[in-house]
């Protein structure tokens, strides 16, 4: 028996696949990548995964009735086969991966080609349809929100948005019509500039603000700048912080850590041309403010309990009489 399944992920993600038995096999094309088989140890059975393919080592693993590979690349784009040795069933699927692309509102953001092909390529957008087409390195902008937006390097081979709008934010795909039709897709985040977010937390609460663009970042509390990222190190400004404040380079973010009430605030990070990037509103409450919220919140829940039962007789009755 054959089942066959679509699934699409951004590269970076994690893609499952279910698993109804406790001996399969993966593959990835016609070549076996992994195999989950028993292993004799102390007079017990047990099940292990067992990788063959070192491209995937320490990225597959299995919880809960999946088998998840995770760190994805575009590489890792293709046919896999979930083989149930047990039953015989053939489980496959095809895997899109999506090269991620992350931009800034009013900012331009580069969409490489990926694909070859001279005599005509398409830029199309999910939702919108055909952006732009090349024929021969002349560049086409066919859907009027790109109008004087959008253009193509020849020589870079990429497509070119200027002026990004959040609205831009989505699923583009590259297509060559030359011979065979070749495609590469794009998941695009364009980060708003101005996006305050409140936030309650408790003291000294781990808290990550995500800065994903390539330029060097500035964090500022209350408008004074307290670290930077510059060339890819951090250097803290404000020495008050020196203890509170690193940078995850993988995650694109700050952490800050070890907060008191005397630092809650708003916290911004600007890019090196001063744009506003992410800007939050933290709030600290120490464990006696969040008891006495969570005391509140309990009261006020059953005086609302109690509202809705002066409509409701029978409701009212058991309150009264347990």
């Amino acid at each position: 028996r054959l089942v066959w399944l679509s699934l699409t992920v951004t590269e970076g993600e994690t893609v499952h696949f279910p698993i109804h038995t406790n001996h399969w096999i993966l593959k990835l094309g016609s070549d076996k990548i992994a195999e989950k088989c028993r292993v004799e140890m102390a007079e017990k059975n047990l099940w292990e995964i067992e990788i063959t393919d070192g491209r995937f080592k320490d990225r597959i693993t299995s919880v809960n009735g999946f088998y998840c590979i995770t760190d994805l690349k575009t590489e890792d784009a293709g046919v896999y086969t979930v083989q149930d040795l047990d039953e015989n069933v053939f489980f496959k699927y095809k895997v899109t991966v999506l090269v991620a692309l992350k931009g800034i509102e009013g900012y331009c953001v580069k969409i490489p080609c990926l694909v070859e092909g001279h005599i005509e390529i398409l830029l199309k957008c999910r939702g919108v349809g055909v952006v732009a087409t090349v024929t021969k390195g002349e560049c086409k902008v066919t859907a009027s929100t790109f109008t004087g937006r959008l253009n193509w390097d020849e020589d870079t081979r990429h497509f070119e948005i200027t002026g990004l709008k959040t609205c831009d934010a989505g699923v583009y795909k590259v297509e060559s019509k030359d011979g065979t039709k070749k495609v590469a897709k794009f998941d695009l985040t364009v980060l708003s500039q101005q996006q305050t977010l409140p936030i309650k937390y408790m003291d000294g609460e781990r808290i990550s603000i995500k800065a994903p663009v390539s330029q060097d970042r500035t964090l500022l509390y209350k408008g004074v700048r307290i670290a930077a990222v510059e060339q890819g190190k951090l250097r803290i400004y404000d020495k008050t912080f020196r203890e509170k404040v690193t940078w995850e380079r993988e995650g694109e973010h700050f952490d800050l850590s070890g907060l008191t009430a005397q630092d809650s605030g708003v916290y911004t990070v600007k890019n090196n041309a001063q744009w506003i990037i992410a800007k939050c509103h933290l709030t600290m409450n120490s464990a006696a403010q969040r008891d006495e919220e969570d005391v509140n919140t309990e009261r006020d829940s059953l005086l609302n309990g109690r509202r809705q039962a002066n409509f409701h007789p029978m409701a009212l009755e058991q309150l009264q009489h347990p």
